[in-house]
Formats: C-alpha cells, sequence, structure tokens
C-alpha cells in the first residue's frame, strides 16, 4: 500500500488540494443567491474534482503488473468515487446537468443552440463525471442536456459527447435485465457512436466502444437470429474500424478477441466447428497482441480479464496445459475464483482431463 500511495496519491495531491481548497473558499464568501463569480468558482471546483479523480484512476491503471493490485486499484476507485461525487455535487450547485427538457430526446444534436449554450461545457463535464462514477442513468440524462445545448458553431465537441454518451448507453444496458429494453438502449447506443464516428477524427475510441455494442448486443439476443449478423458488425465496424485506425489499440484488440469468441461458440454451436477453430485462433491472436503491452489495456480488472478470456481461448482449443497455467495464476492472484472457473462452460475440458 505504500508502493500505492506513493505512486498514485502524491503526484496529485499538492496542486489539487490546493485549488480544491481556493475554490471552496470563495464559495463560503459567495452571496445567496449566487452571483456569476460565485457560479464560476462552482464550476471550477467541480472541474478540478473530476480532473483529480481521473489522476487518480490513470495512475493506477499505468502501474505495471508487479505493482498493480486488486487492493490497490479498489483504493483508486474508492479514493476517485468520492472525488466524483463531490465534483457532481458542485456541477450541480452551478447549473442542473441531469434532468434535461422533455424535449431533449428530440432535440437535434448538431442543431444551433439557442439558449444556455455557455453552460454545455458544465453538462459535458458532468456527464462525463457520472459516467465516471458509474451512474449511467443519470449520465444518460446529464448527455441529452449536453447535447440539446451544443453546437458546431459554437465550437463544442460534439464528436467527443456523442461517444462518450454512447459509451454510457453501453454501460446503462449492461444494468438491465430486460432483454428488450437492454437492445433498445444498446441500438441508441450504435446510433450515438455511429455519428461520433462520422466525424472522421482518426480516433479509435467510438469505434471501440461502437465494437463493444454490438457485442453486447449479441449477448443479449444469444438465440436470436441477429447473434451473427451483430458479431460480424462488432469485427467490421468496431473493433477493425479502431485497428485500421491503430493497429496496435490494445483495446481493439481485446474486443476483437472477445467478439471471435462469441462468434467460435456461435459457430461451434450451429454445427460448424471448422469455422469455429478458425475464430478461436483468430480471438487468440488477438488476445497475444492486446497482452503484448498489458498497460494500455487498463486496470488491474481489465488486465485480468484479458488473460482469463486467453485461458478460455486455449481451453477450447484443447490447449489444456497451457489454459492451466494461465488460469492457475488468476486464481492465486484473487482475479479469478475456482469456483466461478468450473462454472464456465469454456473451461469444462480442463476439469475432465484433471
Amino acid at each position: 500500500m505504500i508502493g500505492f500511495k506513493v505512486c498514485i496519491i502524491k503526484p496529485a495531491l499538492p496542486s489539487s488540494s490546493m485549488s480544491q481548497g481556493q475554490f471552496e473558499a470563495a464559495l463560503k464568501l459567495a452571496p445567496h443567491p449566487p452571483n456569476l463569480a460565485a457560479i464560476e468558482a462552482s464550476i471550477n471546483l467541480g472541474e478540478c474534482l473530476q480532473n483529480w479523480g481521473e489522476t487518480t484512476l490513470s495512475a493506477a491503471s499505468a502501474l505495471p503488473d508487479d505493482v498493480l493490485t486488486c487492493e490497490v486499484e479498489a483504493e483508486a476507485q474508492t479514493r476517485a468515487c468520492a472525488l466524483f461525487r463531490r465534483a457532481v455535487h458542485a456541477y450541480g450547485a452551478a447549473v442542473p446537468c441531469d434532468q434535461p427538457s422533455t424535449s431533449a430526446a428530440a432535440t437535434p444534436c448538431t442543431a444551433p443552440s439557442t439558449s444556455a449554450a455557455p453552460r454545455a461545457d458544465v453538462a459535458v463535464n458532468c456527464a462525463n463525471t457520472l459516467a465516471s462514477w458509474a451512474e449511467a442513468a443519470r449520465a444518460r440524462a446529464a448527455y441529452a442536456t449536453a447535447c440539446q445545448l451544443s453546437s458546431t458553431d459554437n465550437g463544442d465537441d460534439l464528436p467527443g459527447l456523442l461517444a462518450n454518451w454512447g459509451t454510457g448507453l453501453v454501460a446503462l444496458a449492461g444494468l438491465m435485465q430486460d432483454s428488450a429494453t437492454k437492445l433498445a438502449t444498446l441500438e441508441e447506443a450504435v446510433q450515438r457512436l455511429r455519428e461520433s464516428a462520422s466525424f472522421d477524427r482518426a480516433d479509435p475510441a467510438p469505434l471501440c466502444a461502437l465494437g463493444d455494442a454490438f457485442v453486447a448486443a449479441a449477448e443479449a439476443d444469444a438465440d436470436g437470429p441477429a447473434t451473427l449478423r451483430a458479431l460480424c458488425s462488432a469485427l467490421e465496424d468496431g473493433y477493425g474500424a479502431a485497428l485500421r485506425v491503430d493497429a496496435r489499440h490494445a483495446e481493439a484488440r481485446a474486443g476483437a478477441g472477445d467478439a471471435r469468441m462469441a462468434l467460435a461458440r456461435a459457430l461451434t454451436a450451429g454445427g460448424d466447428e471448422a469455422a469455429g477453430q478458425e475464430a478461436l485462433r483468430g480471438a487468440e491472436a488477438d488476445y497475444g497482441a492486446a497482452l503484448a503491452r498489458p498497460e494500455r489495456l487498463g486496470g488491474w480488472r481489465e488486465r485480468a480479464d484479458v488473460r482469463y478470456n486467453l485461458a478460455c481461448c486455449l481451453a477450447r482449443q484443447g490447449r489444456a496445459e497451457e489454459a492451466r497455467q494461465l488460469l492457475g495464476a488468476l486464481i492465486a492472484s484473487g482475479a479469478v475464483a475456482e469456483a466461478t472457473a468450473r462454472e464456465d462452460a469454456d473451461l469444462a475440458g480442463l476439469w475432465q482431463q484433471a
């Protein structure tokens, strides 16, 4: 834990803490109702807290494998969430951000804003903070507000806004139990992410999120006729497009591996064993490329998930010994419980041979 505090907390502490204290002191002197200066101080406080939280998470994600543990990541997330919570409160004190008007959903995102345009930036910041805080439903409303207020004529970052909105919808869909509602939310996510990618900024992020949305839709409709089509779209329009922008993009490689794993299951279940094995070989190559630079994958959990999926991929190819080695390391590190692994159909062959 000492290494964590030195690596993560110390660099962010002096400037962020000092700025936070100054903004809070200014707000204590503000009149009621607050004037423009007080509103600006509240917005600046929100930005300071948001940046502090994001720095905490990004610093943890950049740690090497031998330093980043489950406990280190959990402490970083706890600290960051506390900062995000306070940031949302500060933004909300300046302007309502996550309660769009009834016409927000119908307002074109590219339409010129006629009112409250100066506060579009606050709504975007609040939405991004809510998404980081995993408050997906409130983030969705804040993105709708931001989109309603934004305009390319004002220089607003609509591609980034749409990308974050779509990513937030994918996260929100992951919390839903009803398949129909989940699929409708993912369809909206695909629409927003396609709109973001249409700006052609050579940014792989919205394309990766588009791949995630298609894979999630395939999983939500696992036995439906659109499953194979969704997985192919994930590989071509999502992860494949991202890799055409950046061939070394680790997140796109890992996502492509997941899509090919799902494709292998579907093909094998449909009786096409040869095509299923080909998809597994492709997935193995994708996971291997992603793990070549694990720090680019994100935090401890993200890295462990890719290694676990690679173990599943190897097991489905009949390479039991390699799969056991990977899985044993994951169980020893606490990334996965053996009882959970024993229930995974992809790993069934490991226990039958043991």
